[in-house]
């Protein structure tokens, strides 16, 4: 999906009004024509139908050539009764200028013969808008979409179309449906051959989202050409729905992991420390001398007949303290990219952090177009909250960054690791946080590790699968 805004494909579909004024105006002339070769000849007449038929035709060709040049873009097609919707195709076209063909040439002609055959001719073009209309009665539209979904993943959207009709069926509805946001629309499209009476078809179509935010779905038409394809007729449903599109979710590499806090401290004490005063239950051993008999699991004991304590081994989880910096600048599709990168990057870490330290403190800042702030114990419920956050964050041209990290940095937490993932450059962040926040003194304990969210110094930290 590019960042403009898709057009769908529309065939070529000239409103009706335009060819009946065209008929209007071949008739005014043929009129005047056949006046003015009659002998009693009433004035002026016959002359001034003539030009009134002919400037009507001249207008009706200036609307229908507008109408072709305008075809690929997304305006509608023009109500003419309620939401239903009418235009005349490429066929209807050529079948409309056999018709006038064949109009002239009885009117002029004298030709009784000619005039069964446009009588013929018309009739089955008003029979072929009677069925056509008949299609769009009675029926039901569904729409089945998950609540979110990640950026780059394929999402099958399941619409049912259901025929309340007790005898005749639906033949060739399109069903098109409207995918929007702020940057894009898209308009995807079901065919549905046939729908019994009574009965309901589903149908499928596929979308992939290549970028975050909250995506709008509907109003979904109804669209048919059936049985002859002269005219298309649609009509309008109110079938609402959104989705969010989470940000992209890489993984992180293991220079990332030889540079965190963690690995550092599993790199000095390879082997974990064993104690009765520690964090973590390890397994159940026999006594030894110097053991605290406090930790004696007697139940064990009993039933093995020699003592047997509790062995813990000290937690090594580390909190995790992320702030995420979005300047932007409208108009610039580079610098958008670097926002997603940030955003993408922010993602990955509080998905890591969740999934491998479960229990462990997480606190978040994003500083953007709008603030937001949040901490508590990571896991797998804490995901799709922050994750619906970040889809929904924009950049902004001057974040209060200083403010959302001085609630950072009031958490006092000794074993947090603190990630700030800005948008702009090191150095520049780092003289704002100082000059905002030079007072606290926490931040000198607990300083931030800048990451800067440009391709170069992101290539070596994560993967995006």
């Amino acid at each position: 999906m590019s960042d403009r805004q898709s057009r769908p494909h529309r065939p070529m579909a000239i409103p009706i009004r335009v060819f009946l004024s065209f008929l209007g105006g071949i008739g005014l002339i043929a009129v005047g024509m056949r006046m003015g070769q009659t002998k009693n000849a009433p004035g002026p007449l016959p002359g001034v139908m003539q030009i009134g038929g002919l400037l009507v035709c001249l207008w009706a060709l200036y609307e229908g050539t507008r109408s072709v040049r305008l075809k690929s873009s997304a305006r509608p097609v023009r109500k003419v009764w309620g939401n239903r919707e009418v235009a005349v195709t490429s066929e209807g076209l050529v079948f409309f200028i056999i018709l006038i063909t064949t109009f002239i040439a009885a009117f002029l002609g004298k030709s009784n013969l000619l005039l069964l055959v446009f009588a013929f001719l018309a009739a089955t073009f008003v029979l072929n808008g009677a069925v056509t209309n008949l299609m769009l009665d009675k029926n039901h539209v569904r729409r089945r979409l998950p609540r979110n979904i990640m950026a780059g993943e394929t999402l099958a959207v399941e619409v049912t179309l259901e025929n309340r009709r007790r005898r005749l069926s639906s033949w060739l509805m399109v069903l098109q449906d409207q995918i929007s946001n702020s940057r894009e629309i898209l308009h995807p499209r079901v065919l549905f051959r046939r729908i019994p009476a009574r009965s309901a078809r589903s149908g499928w179509y596929q979308v992939r989202f290549g970028q975050r935010g909250v995506y709008h779905f509907g109003p979904l038409k109804l669209i048919t050409r059936f049985p002859l394809g002269f005219v298309e007729r649609g009509t309008v449903i109110e079938e609402g729905g959104s989705i969010i599109v989470h940000p992209r979710v890489g993984r992180l590499t293991p220079t990332w992991r030889s540079e965190s806090a963690d690995a550092e401290d599993l790199m000095r004490h390879r082997r974990s420390r064993f104690g009765t005063h520690d964090d973590d239950f390890h397994r159940l051993r026999e006594y030894r001398t110097g053991d605290n008999p406090q930790a004696i699991h007697w139940l064990t004991s009993a039933r093995k007949s020699e003592l047997m304590v509790r062995e813990y081994h000290e937690t090594r989880d580390r909190d995790l303290i992320v702030l995420l910096d979005l300047q932007g600048t409208k108009g610039k599709e580079e610098f958008d990219a670097q926002v997603e990168r940030a955003v993408s990057f922010a993602a990955t870490l509080m998905v890591d952090h969740c999934r491998r330290n479960r229990g462990a403190g997480l606190a978040v800042g994003l500083a953007g177009k709008s603030t937001f702030f949040w901490r508590g114990a990571s896991g797998p419920n804490a995901i799709p909250h922050l994750l619906d956050e970040l889809a929904s964050l924009e950049a902004g041209v001057e974040p209060e960054i200083c403010s959302v990290a001085r609630k950072l940095q009031d958490l006092q937490w000794s074993k947090s690791y603190r990630i700030l993932v800005t948008t702009r450059t090191a150095a520049e962040v780092t003289e704002l946080l100082e000059n905002g926040n030079g007072h606290e003194q926490s931040d000198a304990r607990h300083p931030f590790r800048v990451i800067e969210a440009s391709p170069e110094g992101l290539v070596r930290l994560v993967v995006w699968e």
